[in-house]
């Protein structure tokens, strides 16, 4: 065994997790969550792994190269409201802009009532000053620094912000009066936390542009705080390696930069389960891939069409919108620890509150009460309460069955089985109805793509929510438990840069290469400064772009680089319509000259060293037999009725095996359910392929 490691790590609501790779071999670890102390968890999590691989945790991290983390950190802080005091600079004149919004907030609901977002920013902690550049970037107020001066004292010293977020108007024309307000914050209060929107999001649409640079300076000190954190106590533990964090776009960036763009992170956990679905679907020769990961807290969905991740390039982060690109992906409610209840209609409701890691599944004997989706699982044969996490942990079978029966069972006048079964049904609808608003209401057709499942829960309910929206072929990763720590490893570090270029089709085709050799130099310079060579790097070119008169834009690749000036334009708009009709139907686009580019954007990657997929070479017909570690009971959601069915150990399914369902495969941290009518096959990367009828 090589003695240089590479590391992956994952912290989720209810999991840490992590994976471990010398380039040969890899390693596997799960530990709880620890709330409020998530180093802890990390720590946890790297001793047990060390543990599998017969080390001290010292020497593993002794000998890593590069870790990398991913994790929920940002989301957390912005969904539960808990970033530090902000205060805000802006232009005089625009003090009302985060207020006034885009629009009304209604409940989707309610018609009738209105529901604004969550105040992030105090009105009296809004601080207007005297300044102003135009569209051009010319300066036509200058910047009052004494008026300057008098708001930031008052933010700090009355106000009592510990961060504050600075967006003028057209500052990513001329940042010269952005970057003189933050030098005078930090020469008089080094310790405030300071957001500079032509720093984190330099391109158009003012509201959005400041609710970016607001949010990365509401969540940047607790993030700081907590990387301070997780750097000294792996040092502590004998680290010297290169600690990068996963971005939400799915590359990584050193720790340094991540502090000083902490809203770049915001699905950072999530990306890394994308990454490593591409990464596989390039391995195994699948192009078009829907990926579903269901943990303890969350389900998250995304699209991976013709071998690339999908993006966006606006993110809604919580009741927030952004500028921010990052990868498209949706989160719902829907984990392990969804508790179901009973609304006032006598229904059945699961999620998306979360029993979380603490105190988590009644099962869990840890003072949970309220039934939730992994307490079914458990009631209803599905999971073996003395092999979950492999028999880390002992699971509390009586508990979960009493906890449905007393609420819900009994209150709905069902079976305690029946009211389990209930449980599983109700959160596959609310997964599948996830998948079709990725796939469907999108312009993809699920048909068209193989489902990759990974989490550890995803793969108990994948199979019949692959059957309702007819998809055929399901992959299930050998390391789905910890896939998107996998994620995190193989994640190459990455950069995008973009620039707001305004103009109508026909562009001046020698000012956008102009701009786009601009962008990619600067880009170049990013990646270069995280450790990595320049023929290391490879360049993507993107255009924002919209037909005439329309409000907002869709992204689409730039056809080549440099573009030729003869048919430059005529070659963007192709690609332009092309990629309008695939997203809306046929485009009803008109002449060129109704079409506009909005912003140009350089996605730089910088290549890591990827650890290999272990591939084996043995001959298809293997028999499964010595793959049976017994039969259960189990109560099948798709006949209702208890059936004894067969548990193999998946530890000992081999290439070419095949089984054909009804059937419970039992992996260390997570178990799949081969419902009726389905048959799974090992193949040479030990990935399980479960095939529907």
């Amino acid at each position: 065994m090589d003695d240089t490691y590479y590391i992956g790590v994952d912290i989720g609501g209810t999991f840490t997790d992590v994976f471990v790779s010398d380039g040969k071999s890899y390693w596997e670890g799960k530990s709880a969550t620890t709330p409020g102390r998530l180093h802890e968890g990390l720590l946890d999590a790297l001793g047990v792994v060390s543990g599998e691989m017969g080390v001290e945790r010292a020497t593993l991290l002794g000998g890593t190269r590069i870790l990398t983390h991913g994790s929920t950190i940002i989301t957390n802080i912005l969904a539960e409201m808990r970033g530090a005091k902000t205060g805000f600079i802006t232009t005089r004149g625009f003090r009302d802009l985060l207020n006034i919004g885009r629009s009304p907030r209604t409940n989707e609901m309610d018609f009738y009532t209105q529901i604004d977002r969550p105040e992030i920013v105090t009105r009296d902690c809004i601080a207007e000053v005297d300044e102003r550049i135009d569209y051009a970037g010319r300066v036509v107020v200058p910047l009052d620094l004494d008026g300057t001066e008098a708001a930031i004292t008052r933010l700090v010293e009355e106000g009592g912000c510990e961060a504050i977020a600075i967006c003028c108007l057209f500052a990513f024309k001329n940042d010269s009066h952005e970057q003189r307000i933050k030098q005078a914050i930090q020469s008089r209060y080094p310790d405030v936390y300071v957001s500079v929107s032509s720093e984190v999001n330099p391109v158009f649409r003012e509201y959005e542009r400041m609710v970016t640079t607001i949010l990365n300076a509401y969540s940047g000190r607790g993030f700081s705080r907590y990387m301070g954190e997780v750097e000294g106590r792996l040092e502590d533990q004998g680290f010297d390696g290169r600690l990068l964090v996963m971005q939400s776009n799915g590359g990584s960036l050193s720790a340094a930069e991540a502090r000083t763009k902490p809203v770049t992170l915001a699905v950072s956990g999530p990306a890394g389960g994308i990454v490593s679905s591409s990464h596989l679907g390039k391995t195994i020769g699948a192009k078009n891939i829907l990926t579903a990961d269901m943990g303890g807290t969350s389900f998250d969905v995304s699209v991976i069409y013709q071998g690339e991740p999908t993006t966006v390039s606006r993110a809604q982060i919580g009741p927030f919108q952004t500028n921010l690109p990052i990868l498209d992906i949706t989160a719902i409610g829907a984990g392990g620890g969804s508790i179901a209840w009973i609304d006032n209609r006598g229904m059945m409701r699961v999620g998306p509150q979360s029993a979380g890691a603490s105190p988590g599944p009644v099962c869990y004997g840890q003072g949970g009460s309220e039934p939730t989706v992994t307490d079914a699982a458990v009631a209803l044969g599905l999971i073996d309460p003395a092999f979950f996490l492999g028999g880390a942990i002992r699971l509390d079978k009586d508990a979960a069955i009493r906890a449905i029966a007393d609420r819900l069972a009994e209150p709905m006048g069902l079976e305690t089985a029946e009211a389990a079964v209930g449980i599983y049904r109700t959160i596959s609808a609310n997964m599948g109805n996830a998948l079709r608003n990725v796939t469907i209401e999108r312009g993809y057709d699920p048909r068209e793509f193989a489902l990759v499942a990974y989490g550890g829960c995803s793969p108990l309910l994948i199979a019949n929510i692959a059957r309702e929206l007819n998809i055929r072929s399901i992959v299930i990763p050998e390391t789905s438990a910890v896939f998107s720590a996998f994620g995190a490893c193989v994640a190459d570090v990455q950069r995008d840069v973009a620039q707001t270029f305004y103009h109508a089709l026909p562009a001046p085709i020698a000012e956008v290469n102009q701009a786009f050799g601009a962008l990619a130099e600067q880009a170049l310079t990013l990646v270069q400064s995280d450790g990595i060579a320049r023929e290391s790097i490879e360049l993507t070119y993107e255009l924002d772009m919209r037909i005439h008169g329309q409000l907002w834009e869709i992204t689409i690749p730039c056809p080549a680089n440099p573009l030729d000036e003869a048919g430059g334009n005529d070659s963007i708009y192709q690609a332009f319509k092309s990629e309008y009709s695939r997203a809306y139907g046929e485009a009803m686009v008109g002449e060129l000259e109704q079409c506009d580019i909005l912003n140009l954007r350089v996605i730089a990657q910088g290549i890591k060293p990827k650890p290999e997929i272990l591939v084996s070479e043995r001959g298809a017909g293997a028999d499964y037999a010595s793959a049976v570690k017994g039969t259960r009971r189990v109560f099948l959601p798709e006949t209702r009725a208890w059936q004894d069915i067969e548990v193999l150990d998946g530890a000992r399914l081999d290439t070419g095996m095949r089984v054909a369902g009804p059937v419970v495969v039992e992996r260390k941290n997570t178990t799949i359910y081969v419902i009726p009518g389905s048959e799974i096959e090992i193949d040479r990367y030990h990935n399980c392929l479960m095939h529907l009828s």
